[in-house]
């Protein structure tokens, strides 16, 4: 391809970061809320979301209807800073699989929720 006469503005290629393992603490808090979510537990979600995500977290709990869905399956995981974001989907026998996002942060030596999103029906970068 023709450089267009700018070559002062290509970079070249960059170099690619060393991956970043999960933490163990939050991959337990994300495993954690996926069970409650699944089981329909909307008060111990509530429970574990910041004061910003609270209503976030009941809507996303009040998606599910409690103790049908059985699976559950970690789609991808990213990161920013010190948050971590999971993408994941639960599913059952004869239900509409329930596609979530949520950030995880420390707050206080404990992974909290920071924000919530229901995905399923949505179109985005992070739909599958």
């Amino acid at each position: 391809m023709p450089d267009l006469g700018h070559r002062s503005n290509v970079m070249g290629p960059q170099p690619i970061g060393t991956r970043t393992s999960i933490p163990p603490a939050a991959l337990n808090a994300y495993t954690v809320i996926a069970d409650l979510l699944a089981r329909g537990d909307r008060g111990a979600l509530e429970a574990l979301a910041m004061p910003q995500a609270a209503a976030e977290v009941a809507g996303l709990a009040s998606e599910v209807a409690p103790g049908l869905y059985e699976q559950r399956e970690l789609i991808g995981s990213a990161h920013i800073i010190q948050h971590w974001y999971f993408k994941a989907k639960i599913s059952g026998p004869g239900l509409t699989p329930l596609t979530f996002q949520i950030r995880l942060g420390e707050n206080e030596g404990r992974w909290m929720i920071w924000e919530a999103t229901n995905l399923s029906g949505k179109r985005s970068a992070w739909t599958k």
